[in-house]
């Protein structure tokens, strides 16, 4: 299986942003802590069958919790890190597209001119 190049501008885990722990409900603790354990184990070289058999996360789960992982959010240059591990983790949202807003524009300039 193909293992995902970690950015090596972040290469420890440990150094990785993570929310408090305690202020996660405690029925998403045990998947937080699963899902951690598994990018730590990925990024130290662990091969991705023993990984999922350690954790039960499976391999393109993992290989997608680590892209997100590494991904650096633009608006705080940093990259996700262990925030991808919370259920209600929801990525930067994409920026709006040249045709939406022009879309936008053009029903307003309509709208105004009635």
């Amino acid at each position: 299986m193909n293992r995902i190049r970690i950015n090596l501008t972040y290469p420890d885990v440990s150094v990785w942003p993570h929310p408090a722990e305690y202020e996660i409900p405690e029925e998403a603790r045990r998947r937080f802590h699963a899902v951690k354990l598994a990018l730590t184990l990925y990024a130290q070289g662990v091969p991705v069958e023993n990984v999922f058999r350690a954790t039960g996360i499976k391999p393109p789960g993992l290989r997608r919790f680590m892209r997100r992982a590494i991904a650096v959010n633009p608006e705080t240059g940093v990259i996700n890190g262990f925030y991808v591990a919370l259920p209600y983790f929801r990525a930067f949202q994409r920026p709006p597209r040249k045709l939406d807003s022009l879309a936008i524009a053009l029903k307003r300039g309509l709208q105004r001119q009635r």
